[in-house]
């Protein structure tokens, strides 16, 4: 059976149909003896079919409707057959925002219920609409039935910023971190996580297992009692699956754990109120000075 939109067959067969459904065909020959021999010749039957297709249900773009933030035009069309007396022969789909009003706006694709859909007209944020339909074995399709799809994307990297202290005699700094996404929630994903990477006195980059959710936080970072630079950068994840940035804003603290050492102490009277002291560190520091009539001491005088 040919699913076309005229019927015919050959004289002489008979043939019984509905508006929608073939019934049967057929012919047969009586002899005198009473035997019954099949009339054999070619017949060509062709279906009549007018109704279009109904709207397909469960129409879905990667698995959600709207479909996931993604950074690639690419998507994956899936939705469920409604029946129809010739059988789907494939679907078309036309992007933008109005639904279409002629089956000419929608390219045909020959697929039964799944496509892999990429358009150069797909642009950043949520404002991109994609409308299907279907089309039957005999070309009935109706534009009116189409449904649509909204597809999310974003391929704009994002941004985070990084502060440190300058100096620290801790184990473990404070690093703060603010990480953005151009657009949010427009044309933005928005921010999925952000990782801190670091260094000790320009030794490789790590970024071992500091990992935070959200687009604000606070890094505790554990020095291990390492002293000397530390620098620090962020890289933000958004949702889409992008990643940043290219060249990232270095925060850098000076981690000094020690002790300084004190030599050279002298102490030359120059008056009976006055006296110079002098000494030696083995690093830059403040010095607090106590004195005193007896070894008690009991005053202070701090000095850089």
């Amino acid at each position: 059976i040919n699913w076309e939109t005229e019927k015919s067959i050959t004289p002489g067969y008979f043939i019984q149909s509905s508006p929608n459904r073939f019934i049967r065909w057929g012919a047969q020959l009586e002899t005198n003896d009473r035997s019954i021999t099949p009339v054999v010749d070619e017949v060509k039957i062709y279906f009549k079919e007018y109704t279009p297709p109904s709207s397909p249900a469960n129409l879905l773009a990667d698995y959600l409707n709207p479909s996931p933030w993604k950074n690639l035009r690419s998507y994956s069309l899936s939705w469920t057959n409604p029946y129809d007396v010739s059988g789907i022969g494939g679907a078309r789909v036309k992007f933008g925002v109005a639904k279409p009003v002629s089956n000419n706006e929608g390219v045909l694709y020959p697929v039964q219920t799944h496509l892999v859909y990429s358009s150069t007209e797909i642009t950043n944020g949520q404002g991109n609409r994609i409308w299907l339909w279907l089309e039957d074995n005999a070309g009935n399709a109706d534009p009116a039935t189409a449904d649509y799809l909204t597809l999310l994307y974003d391929d704009i990297k994002p941004r985070s910023s990084a502060n440190a202290p300058a100096l620290s005699n801790e184990s473990g700094v404070p690093i703060s971190f603010v990480s953005t996404d151009e657009g949010e929630s427009q044309t933005g994903s928005g921010i999925d996580k952000t990782i801190l990477w670091h260094r000790n006195n320009s030794t490789e980059w790590s970024s071992s297992t500091y990992i935070l959710s959200g687009s604000s936080g606070i890094f505790l970072f554990n020095t291990q009692d390492a002293e000397g630079l530390w620098e620090f950068y962020m890289q933000a994840f958004d949702k889409a699956g992008n990643m940043g940035p290219d060249m990232p804003t270095i925060a850098t603290t000076f981690v000094d754990r020690s002790t300084p050492v004190i030599s050279g102490i002298k102490a030359t009277a120059f008056s009976p109120d006055t006296a110079f002291i002098e000494w030696a560190t083995d690093d830059e520091t403040t010095a607090v000075i106590d004195y005193g009539m007896t070894t008690s001491l009991g005053s202070q005088y701090m000095e850089a």
